[in-house]
């Protein structure tokens, strides 16, 4: 009987929320999971959620100002991965917008919302708090 992996500590990269540094961003988790034993279809599971998280961020977090995000990645005895990202932006909760209509026609439907609606279906689970001045999204993916 193999004994179970312990927990992972909590990997972290902080840069400026900027597209240009949004590739980084993306390959630090995408290793992470790769040395978590994620396999290419996940991982695209696990990048998609990932870069509409971090899109939403950097794109509406700081409303122009700079600001900074953080991706942190730890792995679980559950075969699961975990990823935080952080901002220090208004306080948003992703996961407590509505789900868009994807059977509205397109002249019908509210702009935006499709990014949230990603990431609940590719995440096996998602949270939101915020901490003092700080929005943390957890989003969760289960190793099979």
């Amino acid at each position: 009987m193999r004994a179970a992996r312990k927990p992972t500590a909590m990997e972290r990269l902080r840069r400026p929320a900027r597209m240009e540094f949004l590739h980084e961003l993306l390959e630090f988790i995408d290793a992470g999971a790769k040395r978590l034993g994620f396999d290419e279809s996940a991982r695209g599971r696990i990048r998609l959620a990932s870069e509409e998280a971090l899109v939403n961020v950097i794109l509406h977090a700081y409303a122009g100002a700079d600001g900074e995000v953080e991706a942190g990645l730890s792995g679980g005895e559950d075969r699961s991965l975990r990823i935080e990202i952080r901002d220090r932006g208004a306080a948003f909760d992703p996961l407590a917008e509505a789900e868009p209509d994807l059977e509205a026609g397109l002249a019908d439907r509210k702009i935006g919302g499709v990014g949230i609606f990603f990431i609940r279906e590719a995440a096996d689970r998602a949270a939101y708090r915020r901490e003092g001045e700080e929005n943390i999204l957890t989003l969760y993916f289960i190793r099979t």
